[in-house]
């Protein structure tokens, strides 16, 4: 397996515990972290390292869409592989059970070869 090298983390997180836990490190890769409240937003910015933004994610698809949003707002390239860490299905405080990494480039390129084969059917 080819070793790649991280780009970003992006964090999706609604009162931002995950968030917290990991700036902690003071790792030298840009952390996004998404949410959806504007108060914890305002709160993760002061943290180091930390570019938060606030979105009304769907719930399907969440690290695809999630990927989508950061290309749209300039803050990961189409060249980046990017941690994706996210607590899914869970109503407990605190949970983060699923990480990711994705090549950008790749996701992308799932994508586009997914829909067509979607259209063509």
């Amino acid at each position: 397996s080819k070793n790649k090298k991280i780009n970003k983390i992006v964090v999706l997180s609604r009162r931002g515990y995950s968030v917290r836990l990991i700036s902690r490190f003071k790792n030298s890769k840009p952390l996004i972290a998404i949410t959806t409240d504007p108060r914890v937003a305002k709160e993760l910015n002061l943290l180091y390292g930390v570019k938060s933004l606030v979105w009304e994610h769907p719930c399907e698809k969440l690290i695809e869409n999630a990927a989508l949003f950061c290309l749209e707002k300039g803050l990961v390239s189409e060249e980046d592989t990017v941690v994706f860490v996210v607590g899914v299905k869970t109503v407990q405080k605190h949970l983060t059970n699923l990480v990711e990494v994705h090549n950008m480039k790749d996701m992308l390129n799932f994508r586009k070869n997914q829909c067509s084969f979607v259209e063509d059917n």
